[in-house]
C-alpha cells in the first residue's frame, strides 16, 4: 500500500505547530483588500487583517486555484505519496470542485496514483477537527480509501455554531438584508448561525447582547453533543475573529459543560473572517446532528 499524506486548505485554521508536527500540506486560498492581492507569499498577520477591516477595508476571498492545486498534488505523487485532501465546504465555495478537477488531472497524468478529495461541508474549526480525525486514523494504519470514506460518511457529525459582532458583514455577504442589519444593530441583536447539511451558513436564532450570544453557543453542546459521537473526538474547537477575550469566555463555559475535553482556541483566517468580520466567534465539536 502506497503511503499518503493529509492535506487541507487555509480555511481549516489549524495551528501552525500542529501543521508542522503532523506534516500536513496546506493549500492557500488568496484574498484581496482593495487593489492588493494577498497570497501565501504575501500574507497579512491576523491582527493586521482585522484592523484593515475595522478601518473600512472590504476583503474579497477567492476559491482555490485549480492549477496551483494540481501542482501541489503532483508534487506529492511524484514522491510516491498519495493525497487525502480535506476541502473547504462545497456549499460556500467552488474550491471543492476545483480540487476535484486538479485531482483528476494528476491521476490521469500519473497512473496508479490516488488523490482523494473529501468535501468537509465545513470550515474553520469543524474542518480542522476533520483533519485531526484523518491524521489519527492514518496513524492507526487506516488506508486512504477507508479514511476518506469515513470522513465523507461522518462529515455531518462535526458541528459548526457561530455568532457575529457586526451584522453588516453578513449583509455585505448577501446573508442578511440591509434593513435587517440596521434594525438588528440598533437593537443589539446578535444572530446565531450554523453550517447546515448542505455546507451552507444559515441562521437558526438570535439573542440580545454579546454575552447572551456566547452563552447560546455554549448551550448548543447540551442540545447536539451526544455520547456516541462526542466521545470519538476529545477536542472542542473555538475560533475567533480577533476577539480573544470572548473566545476565552466561551472556553470557560465549555470547561464546565465538558471538563474531560481538550479545548483549543485559534484565530480565524481571512478566508472565513472576511465574511463574519471582527468579532465572529465559532464553536465546533462532534455531534449526532448539526441541527
Amino acid at each position: 500500500m502506497r503511503d499518503y499524506i493529509i492535506a487541507t486548505d487555509n480555511a481549516s485554521d489549524l495551528p501552525e505547530e500542529y501543521i508542522q508536527e503532523k506534516d500536513i500540506t496546506v493549500l492557500f486560498m488568496d484574498y484581496s483588500i482593495g487593489d492588493v492581492l494577498y497570497t501565501q507569499e504575501n500574507q497579512l498577520s491576523v491582527r493586521d487583517f482585522y484592523d484593515k477591516v475595522r478601518q473600512g477595508g472590504m476583503p474579497t476571498t477567492m476559491a482555490a486555484n485549480p492549477e496551483a492545486s494540481r501542482i501541489s498534488f503532483a508534487k506529492e505523487v511524484e514522491q510516491g505519496r498519495d493525497v487525502l485532501m480535506v476541502s473547504f465546504s462545497s456549499g460556500m465555495s467552488s474550491t471543492f470542485a476545483n480540487y476535484r478537477l486538479a485531482a483528476q488531472m494528476v491521476m490521469d497524468e500519473y497512473p496508479g496514483s490516488k488523490v482523494c478529495v473529501v468535501d468537509s461541508l465545513a470550515s474553520c474549526g469543524g474542518q480542522a477537527l476533520q483533519v485531526m480525525k484523518a491524521v489519527k486514523m492514518k496513524e492507526l494504519g487506516v488506508s486512504i480509501d477507508d479514511n476518506a470514506k469515513w470522513l465523507q460518511e461522518h462529515a455531518l457529525n462535526f458541528s459548526h455554531y457561530f455568532t457575529v459582532s457586526d451584522l453588516f458583514h453578513l449583509y455585505r455577504g448577501g446573508r442578511l438584508s440591509r434593513g435587517a442589519a440596521i434594525v438588528g444593530t440598533l437593537a443589539s441583536v446578535k444572530p446565531l448561525l450554523y453550517i447546515n447539511d448542505d455546507g451552507k451558513l444559515v441562521a437558526y436564532g438570535r439573542t440580545h447582547g454579546r454575552k447572551k450570544s456566547i452563552e447560546a453557543l455554549a448551550d448548543a453542546w447540551d442540545t447536539y453533543a451526544t455520547k456516541q459521537y462526542a466521545a470519538q473526538n476529545d477536542t472542542i474547537y473555538i475560533c475567533h475573529g480577533d476577539c480573544e477575550e470572548d473566545a476565552q469566555e466561551l472556553a470557560e463555559l465549555m470547561k464546565k459543560k465538558a471538563p474531560d475535553k481538550k479545548i483549543m482556541i485559534h484565530s480565524l483566517s481571512p478566508v472565513v473572517g472576511s465574511h463574519g468580520g471582527p468579532g465572529i466567534l465559532t464553536l465546533h465539536f462532534m455531534c449526532d446532528r448539526r441541527f
